[in-house]
């Protein structure tokens, strides 16, 4: 199921949290530098601290255990961690990578999840593609105007269907739009149950996903799991796509995790930036003694 660079990761380990390293007062010491190695060679430029990503990694604690992995992930780099920044803007698409990252530009002193405090952490990064904010911007809108057109085309093809939510495990609170950003677990199945995709905490754009998906996605809630079928029509109707037969209902296994409006993502990640800025001005110089 592809989605591209519009959607957008909202929980990653490597995502700044309030009052972890990235948001915590700056020491006096001076900071570890980020090590990056090179295992496969990129080419073309390099994302700035202000771009959006997307990426295959999987990060791990020094001794090698691993505590958050995720493929084709979009990440704002004003809201992760500033040695995970720091270590993207070192590299160039298609390459990949391997990041050693030091705790006080990482988590620093405070535990976050399985994350230990005073934690060195490895990301081995793949990079995908980047888009400047502008850039992104501009697929955003695209992307909606584009959803647009196809539900008025999925309208007047699919009179009368409609997508099966079934309830599995009831979530709660308020339901995403269809212009939202979505953290889901998902398995997406033929009839005959032959799975043809499945990801963990993959980070989607509704306005790009096919019709019944995300007609399916606003009827369910946070922390809940469904099982939605999707009639041809409201899926890939009558064209084949990969593993998925021309005409096939499609089933989805869904764990809503979590969801954003596009406003929302945006003030987060401007806010982010401006604690990170003003926190690098009001830092006390590194003794050159030292």
């Amino acid at each position: 199921m592809g989605f591209g660079l519009a959607a957008l990761s909202l929980a990653p380990s490597a995502q700044a949290q309030e009052g972890d390293a990235a948001s915590a007062p700056a020491s006096a010491a001076p900071a570890r530098p980020v090590a990056v190695e090179t295992l496969r060679a990129g080419e073309g430029a390099t994302p700035s601290a202000q771009d959006f990503v997307l990426v295959n990694y999987k990060g791990m604690l020094k001794d090698g255990t691993v505590f958050d992995q995720a493929e084709k992930a979009a990440l704002p780099l004003p809201r992760m961690i500033p040695g995970f920044a720091q270590g993207i803007a070192q590299m160039k698409v298609g390459g990949s990578y391997r990041m050693t990252i030091p705790s006080e530009l990482g988590y620093g002193a405070k535990a976050s999840g399985p994350i230990p405090a005073n934690s060195d952490l490895v990301f081995e990064v793949e990079l995908l593609d980047y888009k400047t904010p502008e850039q992104y911007a501009q697929m955003v809108a695209e992307a909606r105007a584009a959803q647009a057109e196809a539900m008025a085309a999925s309208d007047a093809a699919a009179e009368g269907k409609s997508v099966d939510v079934e309830t599995l495990s009831a979530g709660e609170g308020p339901k995403p739009s269809a212009q939202d950003y979505v953290l889901v677990n998902y398995k997406g199945m033929l009839k005959d149950g032959t799975v043809f995709d499945q990801a963990e905490k993959s980070a989607l754009y509704l306005p790009q996903m096919i019709p019944g998906f995300a007609r399916g996605i606003t009827q369910m809630q946070v922390g809940g799991r469904y099982r939605m079928t999707i009639p041809p029509e409201l899926g890939y109707g009558a064209q084949a796509s990969g593993p998925i037969p021309a005409n096939s209902e499609l089933v989805f296994e869904v764990d809503l995790l979590d969801y954003r409006t596009r406003e929302q993502l945006v003030a987060e990640a401007a806010a982010a930036q401006e604690k990170a800025e003003a926190e690098a001005a009001s830092a006390p110089a590194a003794d050159p003694g030292n």
